[in-house]
């Protein structure tokens, strides 16, 4: 297996709307951006400039769209004790049925200025439009390690709602024509976990956040030098691979007891088994083969691509740990081109996070 350095490279996808029966999506960003300890104070500084102080009214809104006894929000917590003010006027303008429905929430609020005031990141609330209002807040905190990462909740069609949250850090913070695009990287704790990148975007024309697209793709993964997009599907079932060459050997489960050998694989080079039918974005072709990005909606028969702080739950008919990311992730790769079939008015369905 072929192994070699990563580069940032970025593709931003305008989509063409075709007609009301085949509309695609308006556009679709794609980023692959690695973690450099020495980018990070320029994008602490960028952060900066987005920065406000939230005020009573908003935080009030923030906490009330939070206090839902139907959806236990583990966050309202830490929310609260940045607005402890609003925090006050909020339970003292609600009912006192409401301590009910809470009290087997088993919350309390925390100091969490002092459990963070050491960490990279500081609370931040962010006015991307610059109208005076919070668009997106990130929160610090620990997770299993411990390690370092962050709590985002945004607005997404004017509600308040919970992004993404778990270790790791922003490698992407920049204006795009009339989008601030942030990107998040979720820390790798085990040699075998894939690469999680998750994108939050802000238009500034239509002035609303999106939760745009997860990425998965292997350590060891060969990315494109070049890009371009197509959209395509399968006419066969394919072998999603981690490199441009058709590695199909078996390894014993032991070849995973030693560190540095990357992202699992179902054997060989293959990441993922996509079935016939199966729809994505083609990014770059090299010789014989492709760069896709595998949308969230494939059935897929079988993937080894997966990470630790993402969800899952444990099914007992099947007596075992059943892997449930959400939203979905697209799942980058390599696949032989002779299996794929172009579709430029191919109707694709992104896997928004709902609220």
């Amino acid at each position: 297996m072929k192994y070699s350095k990563i580069p940032i490279i970025s593709i931003f996808l305008f989509l063409i709307f075709c007609n009301s029966t085949t509309v695609l999506n308006a556009q679709i960003y794609i980023n692959f951006a690695k973690y450099e300890e020495s980018k990070q104070p320029a994008i602490k500084a960028e952060l900066k400039k987005y920065a406000i102080k939230t005020g009573l009214e908003q935080q009030k809104e923030v906490l009330s769209g939070l206090l839902r006894p139907e959806i236990k929000c583990w966050h309202f917590t830490i929310f609260a004790s940045y607005f402890q003010k609003a925090f006050n006027a909020v339970m003292l303008e609600k009912s006192k049925s409401i301590w009910a429905d809470l009290a087997d929430w088993d919350w309390e609020l925390t100091d969490f200025d002092k459990m963070f005031n050491e960490g990279y990141y500081d609370f931040q609330a962010l006015d991307f439009d610059k109208n005076g209002k919070a668009d997106l807040f990130l929160i610090p905190s620990i997770f299993f390690g411990p390690s370092f990462g962050l709590i985002a909740y945004g607005y997404i069609d004017g509600k308040i709602s919970h992004l993404f949250d778990k270790a790791g850090y922003i490698v992407t913070l920049k204006k795009e024509g009339k989008n601030i695009i942030l990107q998040f990287e979720t820390t790798i704790i085990e040699d075998t976990e894939t690469n999680v990148l998750e994108t939050v975007i802000f238009n500034l024309n239509s002035k609303k956040l999106r939760y745009d697209n997860k990425l998965y793709y292997a350590t060891q993964c060969e990315l494109p030098k070049t890009s371009k997009i197509l959209f395509f599907e399968t006419t066969d079932s394919i072998c999603l691979r981690s490199d441009k060459t058709v590695n199909d050997s078996i390894r014993g489960e032991e070849w995973y007891n030693y560190g540095g050998l990357g992202t699992k694989t179902l054997r060989g080079n293959v990441l993922a088994l996509c079935p016939k039918n199966a729809k994505g974005y083609l990014i770059a072709e090299e010789n014989n083969y492709a760069f896709v990005a595998m949308s969230p909606e494939t059935p897929f028969i079988a993937s080894s691509m997966q990470h630790g702080m993402e969800n899952s739950r444990f099914d007992e008919e099947l007596n075992e740990m059943i892997f449930e990311p959400n939203p979905k992730p697209y799942l980058c790769g390599w696949v032989e081109k002779k299996y794929l079939k172009l579709s430029p008015e191919l109707k694709l369905n992104k896997n928004n996070k709902k609220p």
